[in-house]
């Protein structure tokens, strides 16, 4: 778009150059060739036209976008040597061909370096084979442990049997403390109902002791008169 008017102008000198010099130019030295060699060609009435393998608005619009897919294409992609090779073969420059054949002895492959690329390939291969045999023993090291550790609790859980045995022993226990709190409630009840006898000895006995202490009294009176 850019390069439009340019492109405009030149397409026109060309198109003039074509059709007044180039074109009769062919048609002319094919009617020669065709009065010259009967043989191969029989006398007939033969119309053809010329035209260009690419005209130059197709090939600067071509070279516009292999230049747009080189940009997105990063460099170590095997399409960008692809592209580039196609730019330069499609350009018209005058050094082209060596470009081109420089560019094609470069992406011949090296036997050195397809042979470096090989046992880089072979030890990453190998790297990976024992990484993966790591894991695999790292996993069955803790399959074991798993089963280990499932076997202990199995030994440490308890049976039914002894469940049974501390079930019973917690209800023996809980028969125990029951009659103990009965117990300590009777001799509450017995203390509670022999509060008043107890009471009732205290009065009598303070009487009796008055008493005594009365009598007492009195018979020493009586041995002073």
């Amino acid at each position: 778009m850019l390069q439009s008017a340019a492109i405009k102008r030149q397409k026109r000198t060309l198109m003039n150059f074509q059709n007044t010099f180039l074109i009769p130019l062919i048609n002319k030295a094919m009617w020669r060739k065709i009065q010259f060699d009967v043989d191969r060609y029989p006398v007939s009435d033969y119309k053809f036209v010329p035209y260009s393998t690419m005209g130059i608005m197709a090939k600067e619009l071509e070279m516009t976008q292999m230049v747009q897919m080189l940009q997105t294409i990063p460099q170590d992609s095997p399409a960008f040597d692809v592209i580039l090779l196609a730019l330069f073969q499609n350009s018209s420059i005058h050094n082209r061909d060596q470009i081109v054949n420089a560019l094609m002895q470069g992406n011949e492959p090296n036997p050195q370096q397809e042979e470096m690329q090989q046992m880089g390939m072979q030890l990453e291969m190998q790297q990976l084979q024992a990484n993966v045999q790591k894991t695999l023993a790292e996993a069955k090291e803790e399959e074991a442990k798993a089963i280990k550790w499932q076997s202990e609790a199995m030994n440490d859980q308890p049976n039914e049997l002894k469940i049974q045995e501390k079930i019973l022993k917690l209800q023996k226990d809980s028969a125990s403390v029951q009659k103990t709190i009965a117990d300590i409630e009777h001799m509450r009840s017995e203390t509670a109902r022999n509060i008043p006898e107890v009471e009732h000895l205290k009065s009598e006995t303070i009487l009796n002791l008055a008493k005594a202490r009365e009598a007492g009294t009195k018979s020493v009176i009586n041995t002073i008169q």
